[in-house]
């Protein structure tokens, strides 16, 4: 493996997606997830610009995936990911994703394990941005009972290229370590307490909808 990347994860994202108010207030929001789980630790909050890449003619969504650069906090993120979810209450998908040192150019798509469909799928045509939503996003990691470690964003997104899109607004929950099945169970828990609609539905999935 090239010594300019870090390593590669692969992995199934198992996430709860609400969709909240666009104009809901983080206070309002905070005070919610405290009934749940207690006092909150203090977030991290960013700004964050996710670019999506595809080729002229849609080569990556046409087969069901996304790619994603995601700028943000001094980093840089790129994150392969199926746009179709596994599961139809919780958003579950495959995921491949490398974190990009600043210096280094994109594209092209890196030769790298987990990116290798893409880059079959792309068949020597170029990538081109065609679509940037940035966010606000506030996150606060959780360690709970039953060995569970989430991470839980209130993101606040509008699209660059199309500013008549109306700015909206989701909590995410993700699992980042422990059983997915208490992690089930406590997304169906947080989802009741919360009431808030459930959606499988990706951001990007979401805009395409309007432009």
């Amino acid at each position: 493996m090239r010594q300019d990347f870090l390593p590669v994860m692969s992995l199934l994202e198992l996430e709860l997606k609400l969709n909240l108010p666009p104009d809901v207030q983080e206070a309002k929001l905070i005070a919610e997830l405290a009934s749940v789980f207690g006092s909150m630790p203090e977030p991290v909050r960013s700004v964050l610009a996710d670019a999506y890449w595809d080729t002229r003619n849609g080569a990556l969504r046409r087969a069901g995936w996304s790619l994603r650069l995601r700028e943000g906090r001094g980093r840089r993120k790129l994150t392969l990911k199926s746009l179709e979810t596994l599961e139809t209450n919780l958003a579950v998908r495959e995921e491949a994703q490398v974190k990009l040192p600043k210096n280094l150019p994109f594209p092209p798509l890196p030769d790298l394990p987990g990116f290798e469909e893409a880059r079959d799928r792309l068949a020597g045509e170029n990538l081109e941005t065609f679509i940037t939503l940035e966010k606000t996003q506030t996150a606060w990691a959780l360690c709970l009972e039953n060995d569970l470690t989430v991470e839980i964003t209130f993101d606040r997104v509008r699209v660059r290229e199309h500013p008549e899109v109306p700015t909206f607004a989701e909590l995410e929950v993700e699992l980042l370590s422990g059983d997915p099945e208490a992690f089930r169970v406590l997304a169906l828990s947080l989802e009741n307490a919360l009431g808030y609609p459930a959606s499988t539905e990706s951001k990007l999935a979401r805009v395409l909808r309007f432009v």
